[in-house]
C-alpha cells in the first residue's frame, strides 16, 4: 500500500464522533465510582483528554463534547448542534 497517497483526514467524522461521545460519557460515569484523584480516576481522565484532543484533530474544536453551560443557546447554535448529532448518528454527512 502506498501510504503517502492516503488522505490525512477523515471524510465524514460524524459516526466516529458519535462513538467517541458514548465512550467519553462512559469514562465520566466510571470516574464517579472511583477514588477522586486516585490512579483509576487519572487513567479515566487521560482517556477523556485524548478524546477531546482527537475531536480537535477531526473538526478543530477541542471543546466539541463540553457542556455549553446554563445560558440559553441561540437558534443558530441549537440548529448546528442538531445537525451535528444527526451526523454523529450517520443520518447525514458531516457539515463543513
Amino acid at each position: 500500500m502506498v501510504y503517502h497517497k492516503l488522505p490525512d483526514k477523515i471524510a465524514n467524522p460524524g459516526p466516529l464522533l458519535g462513538s467517541l461521545r458514548a465512550c467519553r460519557r462512559a469514562m465520566i460515569e466510571a470516574s464517579t465510582h472511583v477514588k477522586p484523584m486516585g490512579t483509576m480516576y487519572h487513567g479515566l481522565s487521560m482517556v477523556i483528554t485524548a478524546i477531546d484532543a482527537l475531536a480537535a484533530l477531526l473538526i478543530g474544536r477541542e471543546t466539541y463534547f463540553w457542556d455549553k453551560g446554563s445560558s440559553p443557546a441561540s437558534e443558530g447554535i441549537r440548529e448546528r448542534d442538531r445537525i451535528e448529532r444527526e451526523a454523529e448518528a450517520g443520518l447525514r454527512p458531516w457539515p463543513d
